[in-house]
């Protein structure tokens, strides 16, 4: 069993070498209540055209190395995750992958108007997420192999939007 500022050290790496925006250590390690039979469980966000279940491979090997003991990760993208803390905020409770789940069934009427607006952008993310999260939306290929440069630059912008419209609902710049 590791010290938190060991966790800690070993996440930062990974997160710098894997390329992610963020990392947050979950679960009992950053509740203060894991035993010596614990896992340590960590959330990556990153901006990825890979398939959900090839997402944590780099950081579950860059963990492992470090520290030698049980490690469960996730990756998803900035603009779930955003979505998600939204709903958390607003006393919603996200469920699924979905982003234009996330914003049609927005918690907050008084915010409707606005994620109406985004519409949109959701729909073109979720054409992305949806086929790549999943092991058979894509037999036999990578994103790299489907999607073209113009659908990544639209989905970054999209993803930007829904970031921008999320940081403003949340009072942030």
């Amino acid at each position: 069993m590791h010290d938190r500022p060991v966790i800690l050290d070993a996440i930062r790496r990974a997160a710098v070498a894997g390329g992610a925006r963020r990392a947050i250590l979950v679960g009992s390690y950053a509740r203060g209540t894991a035993t010596p039979r614990s896992d340590i469980d960590v959330v990556f966000v990153e901006d990825t055209s890979e398939r959900f279940l090839d997402r944590p491979d780099k950081y579950l090997r860059s963990l492992w190395a470090s520290l030698g003991q049980p490690v469960d990760v996730l990756v998803y993208t900035a603009a779930e995750k955003a979505l998600e803390a939204t709903w958390i905020g607003r006393g919603g409770d996200p469920w699924g992958h979905s982003v234009t789940r996330l914003v049609a069934e927005f918690p907050d009427p008084a915010a409707a108007e606005t994620m109406r607006r985004i519409l949109d952008a959701a729909r073109r993310l979720d054409k992305l997420y949806v086929p790549t999260r999943y092991p058979n939306g894509l037999p036999d290929l990578i994103p790299a192999e489907v999607y073209t440069e113009t659908e990544a630059r639209e989905a970054m912008d999209a993803a930007a939007t829904i970031l921008h419209t999320v940081a403003g609902l949340a009072g942030l710049p």
